[in-house]
């Protein structure tokens, strides 16, 4: 049916709820995959690949969005069929529901940012003890180490070397 046919036939309303419904197909789009990122993040227990700054955009997106909803509510509710209204309240609720699923997921992402630091901090202390060679350690030709092998790190006696791919002593 042609838009402007229905708009002629009083259909305004109608339009008004294909658009509410429209949205709401949009919500529950998202409602669907937030979940989902909110579980592997919990899972994985880690942030890497997420973004802070792309999740509180996507909550400031639902603040505006329910805040619309809300300036249009009085004049909508009392326009506007029974069925509509709920629709439009729905589309409210839909709103909220995404914007607490985005919220656990920016939550789990500083939770797991702090964890993901703490274990790169005890990896590095870790490999600081690893590496027991002085500042002046040239253990090289000693070592004879592989040509994959990036580094040379010898003991506090000097008298052990092992090779590593990664550099200890500098």
């Amino acid at each position: 049916m042609d838009v402007m046919l229905l708009l002629a036939a009083g259909g305004s309303e109608v339009l008004t709820i294909i658009s509410q419904i429209l949205e709401i197909g949009m919500l529950v789009c998202f409602g669907f995959s937030w979940p989902i990122s909110v579980y592997k993040s919990w899972k994985g227990k880690t942030s890497e690949g997420k973004s802070s700054v792309f999740n509180i955009l996507i909550i400031v997106g639902y603040v505006f969005g329910i805040t619309s909803k809300f300036l249009k509510m009085n004049s909508y509710m009392q326009e506007a069929s029974p069925i509509a209204g709920a629709i439009f309240i729905f589309a409210i609720v839909m709103y909220f529901i995404n914007a607490a699923l985005v919220s656990a997921n920016l939550v789990l992402f500083y939770i797991y940012r702090e964890n993901d630091r703490k274990k790169a901090k005890a990896a590095a202390t870790v490999a600081a003890v690893d590496c027991n060679c002085d500042s002046d350690c040239d253990c090289n030709s000693e070592c004879n180490c592989s040509d994959s092998a990036t580094d040379c790190n010898c003991d506090d006696n000097k008298s052990e070397c092992s090779c590593t791919d990664e550099k200890c002593c500098k």
